[in-house]
């Protein structure tokens, strides 16, 4: 008898587990699944405030592009230079892999997580401190650079 309800139960336990993967995947668009896509989903659901899509959007980055960021990374010695449609081209793992950490550390940072915060932000500084960002006012803007600020007034 013991048996089968422990068998209930870990069949319980792995049918909410998969359902919930199943969930996921099913509540938000990935869109074409470019990092460039995911990353502008994930400042939308940044500026509404949604924690659950800021982290399924840069997670979803994280997946796909991470191991070609870390590579990129390996390859630099200081920021990429150019104009911007060739940083933009050459470099985009890196820096959508970059920003990708520093939307997450503003949304735990948001949400007063702040543990998971700075996790992400040293994730930045440590792993992928030569990304760039582009800023709609006409400039890249450093992530790293900026994740350090947070780190320092978190302290």
């Amino acid at each position: 008898m013991k048996k089968r309800i422990v068998s209930m139960a870990l069949l319980s336990f792995f049918m909410v587990l998969c359902l919930s993967r199943f969930s996921i995947a099913e509540e938000y668009n990935f869109g074409d699944y470019k990092s460039q896509t995911l990353m502008t989903k994930a400042w939308e659901a940044l500026g509404k405030n949604d924690l659950s899509a800021v982290v399924a959007y840069t997670n979803k980055c994280l997946e796909f592009y991470e191991a070609e960021a870390k590579k990129m990374q390996k390859k630099l010695k200081d920021y990429p230079k150019g104009d911007k449609a060739e940083i933009v081209a050459q470099w985009w793992a890196i820096n959508d892999v970059a920003t990708a950490l520093y939307i997450q550390g503003e949304a735990y940072r948001n949400a007063g997580m702040n543990v998971l915060a700075k996790s992400a932000y040293r994730r930045v500084t440590d792993e992928f401190s030569f990304g760039q960002c582009w800023d709609d006012k006409g400039w890249f803007w450093r992530p790293a650079e900026a994740a350090r600020e947070k780190l320092e007034s978190m302290k």
